[in-house]
């Protein structure tokens, strides 16, 4: 379920992307002033290169929750040892701790406009593996996390000698 919901606000975002991007296209030819959007949509929509663009907008936001969210390990991570630099990484993206149990954590990002950027599937989650932590959460956000938390744990490294 929770599939076809990122899919539909991904596809209500693409939609609203798409009208802007028509609303700016009229402004760009002055001479033709009198029209107005909504006509202006319906014959683009209507023709067959409007079809075909329907279509793969249709695709795009129907495949988004498998390539816009992923699962990143981090190897040699405690969650309980390392919880400090966890947290550091975390508040350094824009996230705060939520939700703090035993072997998951979840955080969520700070600020309404974070928030929205994120079209509100801003939370992260942080479980204990076999061998390390795994982040699962929203592409951009893991990558970015996991890359400032494993340069967290390669300095730890050089602290303790």
């Amino acid at each position: 379920m929770r599939y076809v919901i990122r899919s539909i606000k991904y596809l209500l975002l693409l939609s609203l992307l798409l009208v802007a991007l028509m609303w700016l296209s009229m402004l760009s030819y002055p001479e033709e002033a009198n029209l107005e959007l909504l006509p202006f949509i319906k014959g683009y929509m209507l023709s067959e290169r409007g079809r075909w663009f329907i279509v793969g907008v249709v695709v795009l936001a129907a495949l988004y929750p498998r390539f816009g969210f992923m699962r990143s390990k981090v190897e040699e991570c405690d969650l309980e040892r390392d919880a400090i630099r966890i947290d550091n990484a975390m508040h350094a993206s824009g996230y705060r701790l939520i939700e703090d149990g035993k072997d998951v954590k979840v955080y969520r990002a700070e600020g309404i406009i974070h928030r929205l950027s994120l079209m509100f599937e801003d939370s992260i989650e942080v479980r204990r593996v076999e061998g390390g932590v795994e982040f699962v959460g929203i592409r951009r956000s893991v990558a970015r996390i996991v890359f400032r938390l494993r340069t967290y744990l390669h300095n730890s490294r050089f602290e303790q000698e």
